[in-house]
């Protein structure tokens, strides 16, 4: 049988959207009908997402919370913004997070919800984990998808401030049934730190019924024995913009041709902005639906997926797995991976070769390894191995599996509902 779960996220399932959304929407999508129930806390202002088919008849109900960080708060001076934060922070957790425990634990009842199901992806969410449990009376689990060393500061949290949030989120770890996480790195230091019983859950590729596969899945349309123009494509944001910066010198350094090919950089992006002085050959389609990118790299040859070297997000690009890698391998496309190489996607490369990883900002070894990656033999290994880390890895059944792991189901009484076409 299947635990009947209660999610508790401030992210609207989607399968188009960010990783938290996408592994929602995928959760939601392998349970049976009928056992999953969401309680979306967020900002009263905050507008609604609109649902998405696969979640359109969750049962579901808004909990308003005041935002978790105040736009403006940066122009105050520290002593009134340290007030400020005192006061919020005191606020949140004797009159926000009380309040919330007994809503959603009334919620949880009239659902006939067994076990909950937590995103520690908020500073309220953290406080409300525990208080929800013991008011609740249901067994904890929680997934991680941002280290909170990286997800705390974007909502102003610094110093001895931080250190308090982190201390609470390391004591629902410890306290928790089950925690799922992003990467087996992160699983191990949490069993180590915590004790935590941790399940790897990463972010599944994009999945479509063979029947409607379009004939570039699992394999690259393009052929790189040709000489066709090399297309490389990003998608997604641009937040690593000194490895982007690398990687365009490297390709004008080369005279935008590698293995004698001309190369194309195909963006989907926005906000893109290199400030290079030098002659590009890159074509800036801006933000693309889920489907607009899907047909991108269906006529791409390489994926390009940058993150960050410098040692300010060392626990980020260690524990993180970037949503994105999912969805390059999903459409079967070997991987330029540029980044370094504790990073979770070197990795992730180390098991299966499905690309090459470059951990350089100068030119000749951003070059040296775009070179080896467009040579047919490795180019072809690489899409084997894309594969083989979808089948093993990223695929539903196997995301399936993971979760039943996480909630301690015994074999589902009836069969779950088939995933959605996202791409």
């Amino acid at each position: 049988m299947s635990r009947r779960l209660l999610l508790v996220t401030e992210t609207c399932p989607r399968p188009d959207g960010g990783g938290g959304a996408v592994q929602l929407d995928a959760l939601i999508q392998l349970r049976p009908q009928g056992s999953v129930s969401l309680a979306l806390v967020c900002p009263q202002e905050q507008a609604e997402d609109p649902w998405p088919a696969s979640a359109s008849e969750l049962p579901r109900r808004r909990f308003p919370a005041p935002p978790d960080k105040v736009p403006g708060d940066g122009a105050r001076s520290r002593p009134l913004r340290a007030w400020l934060h005192r006061q919020r922070d005191r606020q949140r957790r004797r009159a926000t997070v009380p309040r919330l425990a007994r809503e959603i634990a009334a919620f949880a009842q009239e659902q006939g919800a067994e076990a909950l199901f937590l995103s520690l992806s908020t500073p309220t969410l953290i406080d409300l984990a525990l208080p929800l449990a013991s008011v609740s009376q249901l067994p904890l689990h929680v997934v991680v998808w941002d280290p909170p060393g990286y997800k705390l500061p974007r909502f102003g949290f610094r110093g001895a401030r931080l250190q308090r949030q982190l201390e609470r989120f390391y004591r629902t770890l410890e306290a928790c049934a089950g925690c799922a996480v992003m990467t087996p790195t992160t699983a191990e230091e949490y069993a180590q730190r915590c004790g935590t019983r941790c399940v790897v859950t990463p972010p599944p590729a994009r999945w479509r019924p063979a029947a409607t596969a379009p004939e570039s899945t699992g394999a690259s349309k393009a052929d790189p024995t040709t000489d066709s123009p090399l297309v490389i494509l990003f998608a997604g944001s641009f937040y690593a913009q000194q490895e982007h910066r690398a990687f365009a010198e490297a390709l004008a350094d080369a005279g935008w041709r590698i293995g004698g090919r001309p190369v194309l950089l195909r963006l989907l992006t926005d906000g893109y902005d290199l400030q290079l002085h030098r002659p590009l050959q890159v074509e800036l389609l801006g933000w693309r639906s889920a489907e607009e990118t899907a047909a991108a790299l269906a006529t791409a040859d390489i994926a390009y997926l940058p993150y960050w070297t410098d040692p300010r997000y060392d626990e980020v690009v260690r524990l993180a797995f970037p949503t994105k890698l999912a969805l390059y391998l999903g459409a079967g496309k070997p991987v330029f991976f540029h980044g370094p190489d504790h990073a979770s996607v070197a990795r992730f490369f180390r098991r299966y070769r499905a690309g090459v990883a470059c951990s350089s900002l100068d030119s000749d070894p951003i070059r040296s390894a775009l070179e080896e990656l467009a040579q047919p033999e490795r180019y072809a290994d690489a899409v084997g191995a894309a594969q083989r880390a979808v089948e093993e890895e990223l695929s539903f059944p196997t995301l399936e599996g993971r979760y039943r792991e996480l909630f301690g189901d015994t074999p589902l009484s009836a069969p779950p509902r088939p995933p959605q076409e996202a791409l």
